[in-house]
């Protein structure tokens, strides 16, 4: 594979209380002037994001996608797999941290096997590399199939 390149643009303005700033993705236009403020990412979010909701929406995609890798990879046939990652920043002694990226999955799958499922599982979480970043980061990561 080659090597995949991303880039999204941040710019901000202001002090970090009173500022607030924009994402826009250069690569896709996705993220058009998406806004966010420090007061949001750790109150309540009033229809701004965060980098926490932006790592969990990329380890929720992730893990999806290996998921369904994993799952083609043990021969089963493809449904509907739902990935909810919850992302925890937290204060630590050198500072604020991402100590943690919590994945439930739940999926369309009626006649397979518990043990297959969370096999796929353990494989997606290995392989995805967000799960790897937080991990690298001193991070914890769980999964849970429901």
């Amino acid at each position: 594979m080659a090597e995949v390149t991303r880039e999204a643009t941040c710019t901000w303005t202001g002090t970090l209380g009173q500022g607030a700033g924009g994402i826009t993705s250069s690569t896709s236009g996705a993220l058009d002037d998406t806004p966010m403020s420090f007061p949001r990412r750790l109150g309540p979010p009033q229809g701004m994001t965060s980098p926490e909701e932006l790592l969990a929406a990329g380890h929720a995609t992730c893990f999806a996608m290996a998921m369904a890798h994993g799952l083609e990879e043990l021969g089963i046939p493809p449904a509907r797999i739902d990935v909810r990652c919850r992302i925890t920043l937290d204060q630590t002694n050198a500072g604020l941290a991402i100590t943690g990226s919590d994945i439930a999955v739940s999926m369309g799958y009626e006649d397979v096997d518990r043990d297959q499922l969370e096999r796929a599982a353990a494989t997606a979480d290995s392989g995805c590399p967000y799960a790897q970043l937080v991990r690298g980061a001193g991070g914890r990561v769980t999964v849970t199939v429901e």
